[in-house]
């Protein structure tokens, strides 16, 4: 996370950014009933929370449609933002989140989400589990986009670029 840092490309608000203690992440995973990664929680008690404004797209590939740029928006949150999305996600019926990973912030407008692993899954996945309830469970699998945090925010282009 320190070269992330360095290079300047997280638009980190010292009014937003909640930056986790260590005690955080011990609630959070108590509440959540995970435990989150290194790189995660280096993320989280680095940054809290950061709005991504430049160098914010992605290529992924989500099951049935093709290859697409995506635009993050916002990663991390604060504790209590975080605890209540693992409640909200964890408990909608059909499209509930039933992987061992956690929600992390958001993509292409909030339609999609962005999700870390847990403890001994750095990788970083996209979301779109709350689309239409008549279509088939691959579609609402977490696909994987990049093999830990820090590639993932590195990897990070302008829209023109991809």
């Amino acid at each position: 996370m320190q070269k992330v840092a360095e290079s300047g490309e997280l638009d980190v608000d010292p009014n937003f950014a909640d930056r986790w203690t260590i005690d955080d992440v011990a609630t959070f995973e108590s509440e959540a009933g995970l435990k989150i990664g290194r790189e995660g929680r280096e993320f989280l008690t680095d940054f809290g929370c950061v709005a991504i404004e430049e160098n914010c797209h992605f290529l992924a590939k989500i099951p049935g449609e093709p290859q697409q740029v995506h635009e993050v928006q916002v990663l991390g949150g604060s504790p209590d933002q975080l605890i209540a999305n693992e409640r909200i996600f964890r408990g909608r019926g059909s499209h509930a989140l039933k992987y061992r990973m956690f929600f992390f912030g958001s993509a292409d407008g909030g339609y999609r989400y962005i999700l870390l692993g847990e403890e001994n899954d750095d990788a970083v996945y996209i979301w779109s589990g709350l689309s239409g309830p008549n279509e088939p469970d691959e579609l609402h699998q977490p696909v994987k986009i990049s093999e830990n945090l820090a590639d993932f925010l590195n990897n990070l282009q302008p829209y023109e670029n991809l």
